[in-house]
């Protein structure tokens, strides 16, 4: 049990999905995708277009979920019958061309919507992308015009639009876009975050206008803080990480950068310092990351986060004795940092030290009960330590808490399959896969069933969760479980 146990600390640790499916339309479907949630939101968005057929903006995020999973086949097959339904249809067309991956053929669906309604500005838009993929600046950006006379409301206009001026070089046309952009939809954050990135010296200007327009988004929240910190705001930057962290409370990379602004505070840190810190993340297995990091704690000895930080790169380079020095002396500076203990447990866990990561595991999740990452592992402590029936209750609470996580029912299946209970692991990631379809459930659903001897069984349940969320992945996994069962 141990070994596969450890295995799954190793991949299960990091996992962190979002909560369950909630009813709702086009805004929750984009929220689901933010969290990384591809099959919820197709299956939200399905169930939204069978109400809203007409809802273009909906079938357009369908297609785009549908070809980013490079589903190509399958987005064509859906979009070619519904303009077969309807020939009569420019949005059919325009719709059906947005999922056709040769230029020339999307090009002439385009052409035939604009035909059927002269000046249709997503199939305008459409025509325009093409121009763009294929180096024909000038022509796109006539075309992104035309789109956006037509509809000022058209974000991904505005975006095709500035991106063709960058890419013909004209920077200054694409600043003016971007600024064009924020009038016409203030409440989309790309227009804000571009002209922050194309105007520096007004960036934390333009940031709190676009939070003022776009309060509950995330991205503009975080990019706000991070800037006012490199301008040494204090205030500002304490501010926006508050409500980053607000709206992505599982973020560790966020806490940890608003908690070097309380070690300013306290006088523990200073800013450069903490913009060394910051900078070591890009190469952390570099030998100059490690020697810069040297600098930091020697000047800076009491600070935790320098010693938190210089144990996680000394681990990520291999040395692990040094590594637990500098996080066990980091817990000593700051006790009651949850990001410092759950550093510390994961280095003794992913050492095959449960029992000793068991208590640093069990205080960070305190802290971070929202965080199913830390409670997973701390399960997989118990379960490899002293106390597996502690372990598999805690497992089956998570499973309770988090439904909409993979993590916690797969941890759960493999402690099963250790013990010799694979029918009872089938059960639970059967259950699981239904209750929240999540393509991860896939391989240990295919493994366990196999185990448990019912693969025909699996297959039909995944058949018939391909046709609930329209995503053609699962009734694949269904086939091949088949295959390699016979």
């Amino acid at each position: 049990m141990r070994k596969s146990i450890a295995r799954l600390c190793l991949g299960l640790v990091v996992l962190l999905l979002s909560g369950p499916v909630r009813a709702g339309g086009l805004e929750d479907a984009e929220a689901l995708l933010e969290d990384n949630r591809t099959t919820a939101a197709m299956t939200l968005l399905r169930s939204h277009i069978e109400e809203h057929p007409e809802d273009v903006a909906a079938h357009e995020l369908l297609i785009d979920i549908l070809i980013n999973a490079k589903l190509f086949e399958e987005a064509e097959e859906i979009y070619r019958s519904r303009k077969d339904d309807d020939t009569s249809s420019a949005d059919a067309w325009y719709l059906l061309g947005r999922t056709l991956m040769n230029p020339e053929s999307a090009q002439s669906a385009y052409e035939q919507a604009i035909q059927l309604s002269p000046g249709h500005p997503r199939a305008t838009m459409g025509r325009a992308a093409i121009f763009r993929a294929t180096g024909r600046y000038p022509e796109a950006m006539t075309e992104y015009r035309a789109a956006l006379r037509q509809d000022p409301t058209l974000a991904e206009a505005w975006v095709g639009l500035w991106a063709s001026q960058g890419m013909a070089d004209d920077m200054e046309g694409a600043l003016q876009t971007a600024r064009q952009a924020a009038e016409a939809i203030p409440k989309t954050v790309e227009p804000w975050l571009v002209i922050a990135e194309l105007d520096p010296n007004s960036a934390l200007t333009t940031l709190r206008s676009g939070a003022a327009n776009n309060p509950e988004s995330a991205r503009i929240w975080t990019e706000l803080a991070r800037r006012s910190m490199r301008a040494r705001s204090l205030s500002t930057s304490a501010s926006a990480y508050s409500q980053s962290i607000r709206l992505s409370p599982s973020d560790r990379t966020l806490r940890i950068e608003a908690a070097m602004l309380e070690e300013i505070t306290v006088g523990t840190l200073d800013w450069d310092p903490v913009f060394t810190l910051l900078d070591t993340r890009a190469a952390p297995r570099s030998p100059e990351t490690l020697a810069a990091l040297d600098v930091v704690v020697a000047d800076w000895p009491r600070s935790p986060l320098a010693r938190m930080i210089r144990g996680n790169t000394l681990q990520m380079q291999g040395d692990v004795a040094s590594a637990e020095d500098d996080l066990r002396l980091a817990r000593q500076l700051s006790p009651t940092n949850p990001e410092i203990a759950s550093s510390l447990g994961l280095l003794l866990l992913g050492d095959r030290r449960p029992g000793d990561a068991q208590p640093h595991l069990s205080s960070a999740w305190k802290a971070r009960s929202d965080d199913v990452a830390l409670g997973i592992a701390l399960a997989i402590s118990l379960a490899e330590g002293s106390d597996p029936g502690a372990g598999g209750l805690l497992l089956l609470e998570l499973q309770e808490k988090f439904p909409a996580s993979a993590g916690p029912p797969m941890t759960l299946a493999q402690l099963l399959i250790d013990l010799g209970e694979a029918e009872r692991a089938y059960s639970i990631l059967l259950e699981a896969i239904q209750r929240s379809p999540d393509p991860n459930l896939i391989i240990a659903l295919a493994s366990a069933a196999q185990l448990a001897g019912r693969p025909v069984e699996a297959a039909g349940a995944l058949s018939t969760l391909s046709e609930r969320t329209g995503d053609p992945r699962f009734a694949e996994a269904g086939r091949q479980l088949l295959t390699s069962s016979q």
